[in-house]
């Protein structure tokens, strides 16, 4: 073990300086409530902790490989939870942002992001998916894990039988927009013409502004985007993002670029 690691699961940690957290917003993340001891992940992103309690990590969801991960991170270990504003999901599990007890605490969703063990997700705060993304970023252009050219994090959007294979998951989707436009308080992006035959992206008018404000929809139609969101059958496949879940050009211009 190196002189430098202060625990075994810092040994575990990627060694890069500086490398997580520092895009997180001062002022975003809830105050440390309490200390658990881990004992053992069950899925990607779900830990059972000493005292019973099933801890959900927010911000991330786990991808193939990421519970062995988890579990090393996890088991035996002082961990401080950040629970969110509704810490308790429909299941009775806690909802929270985990990381290492110390003196130089580091966010577990971030570790398995940034070594391609999943992706980012939403949290309710915006500014508060900004390091997730970062993280995920570093591990897409890396080619890691769910990001190497054999890997599932990326879906297409116009692939019916892999969005029924994932319905009511987390996905990631890129793609080619066919159409956007507002209508009856909501906007829609269509990433086909026949909006049934492929993926659709619906935000309130509201989430749309504070997300994109000033920016048309129907403008984005050509546009190669990035989204986020549950996956579910509203008359074909769709997302609702959370307002945290930007909608991210990857055709090298700004939404900004393209306002009314």
């Amino acid at each position: 073990m190196s002189p430098r690691c202060t625990s075994f699961l810092l040994c575990l940690l990627p060694a890069a300086p500086g490398l997580f957290g520092q895009a997180m917003a001062a002022d975003c993340l809830p105050a440390v409530q309490e200390v658990v001891h881990g004992d053992r992940a069950v899925a990607g992103d779900l830990f059972v902790a000493r005292d019973g309690r099933t801890v959900r990590l927010a911000g991330y969801i786990g991808g193939p490989g990421s519970k062995e991960r988890l579990q090393q991170l996890v088991a035996g270990q002082k961990l401080g939870l950040r629970p969110l504003s509704r810490p308790l999901d429909r299941w009775g599990r806690t909802t929270a942002y985990v990381e290492t007890s110390g003196t130089t605490p580091v966010p577990l969703a971030e570790v398995l992001i940034a070594e391609g063990l999943g992706h980012a997700a939403e949290t309710g705060r915006p500014s508060c998916l900004d390091a997730p993304l970062a993280a995920e970023a570093r591990a897409r252009g890396a080619g890691l894990g769910i990001w190497s050219g054999s890997g599932t994090g990326i879906v297409s959007p116009a692939d019916l039988d892999a969005l029924t294979d994932q319905m009511g998951q987390h996905i990631v989707a890129e793609g080619r927009l066919a159409s956007g436009r507002a209508l009856r308080g909501r906007v829609y992006l269509n990433f086909a013409r026949y909006w049934q035959s492929a993926l659709s992206v619906v935000f309130s008018e509201a989430d749309w502004a504070a997300m994109a404000p000033g920016v048309a929809p129907e403008s984005l139609a050509g546009r190669r985007v990035r989204v986020r969101g549950w996956l579910e059958w509203r008359g074909g496949p769709s997302i609702q993002p959370d307002p945290s879940e930007p909608v991210e050009p990857i055709d090298g211009r700004p939404l900004a670029a393209v306002e009314r």
